[in-house]
């Protein structure tokens, strides 16, 4: 997408999601055992809310319609978000979601390599 050009009207989707179980909560049937940020297919998705340029328009996404998400995800030509693919994307993998997408946008993966940080690095200071 040309840097300049106006993202309104475009098959471009900005998501979040937010988990039902964070790190730290105990495992269901499990004495001692406790989620860790490892454990993307136990953490659940309480919701996920898209803002989609092509409608100018916000859609909030529950248990009941999660499957529409995925599907405008995987429809979109462009998904951006932020700590999507190192987080988001695994988490809605472990939820049993297939994730088909086109093309990423990560917004904490691009602001890590605008200080100087390479793929394989430590993160740069204040930045993990």
């Amino acid at each position: 997408m040309d840097s300049l050009t106006s993202p309104i009207g475009k098959n471009i989707v900005v998501y979040d999601l937010e988990t039902k179980w964070s790190v730290g909560t105990p495992v269901e049937n499990s004495a001692t055992r406790k989620i860790t940020w490892d454990d993307h297919d136990l953490m659940g998705i309480s919701s996920l809310v898209i803002y989609d340029y092509e409608s100018s328009d916000y859609c909030v996404y529950m248990d009941d319609n999660m499957p529409d998400a995925v599907a405008r995800l995987n429809n979109a030509d462009l998904v951006v978000g932020f700590n999507q693919v190192g987080f988001d994307e695994k988490v809605l993998i472990g939820a049993g979601h297939s994730l088909e997408v086109k093309k990423n946008y990560d917004l904490l993966y691009f602001g890590r390599r605008g200080m100087g940080w390479c793929d394989g690095d430590r993160y740069p200071p204040g930045c993990k």
